[in-house]
């Protein structure tokens, strides 16, 4: 779907639908997804609530991986885990993450990704660069001055995160 919102509404509906099934896991996994996704957009933009989403989806990933899932649910929650673990700035713990999707997972593709992911956490220029990326200080843009931009239409509204 374009509109985040109602695909937001449709996963939750398949999880109260379908608790403790495989399909109401996918959808945690989507849902997590999608917040890793707005929460490094919004790393750039304002840190507050990108921490917020990311470690909402860390709990997310952590609730499927509660379920002890197997294939490809447990490489997915797993592999998402630790992405959002880096987002956060959980280096060392992203690294263990991503080495055990790299060592323990059949997908060829997530491995090799994962196996990347874990060797660059391995790297002190890695670490270094997290190090300086946090010390930034990163405040959300000033409100654009009353008339000096076209009004919103109402399709703006279906690119609002939420």
């Amino acid at each position: 779907s374009d509109n985040p919102q109602i695909l937001r509404e449709s996963l939750g509906d398949v999880i109260r639908r379908y608790p403790a099934t495989a399909a109401a896991q996918w959808a945690e996994i989507v849902l997590a997804d999608l917040a890793v996704s707005e929460g490094t957009d919004l790393m750039f933009v304002e840190r507050g609530r990108a921490a917020e989403r990311l470690q909402a989806a860390a709990n997310a990933y952590g609730g499927v991986l509660a379920a002890r899932p197997s294939g490809m649910l447990a490489e997915r929650a797993t592999f998402g885990l630790a992405k959002a673990r880096e987002a956060i700035g959980q280096l060392e713990e992203a690294r263990l993450g991503y080495a055990a999707v790299a060592r323990e997972q059949a997908s060829a593709g997530l491995k090799r990704l994962a196996a990347a992911r874990a060797e660059a956490l391995g790297r002190e220029s890695t670490r270094q660069w997290y190090d300086w990326f946090a010390a930034q200080k990163i405040t959300p843009p000033e409100p654009a001055a009353t008339g000096s931009t076209p009004a919103a239409s109402p399709d703006d509204k279906l690119f609002d995160k939420q």
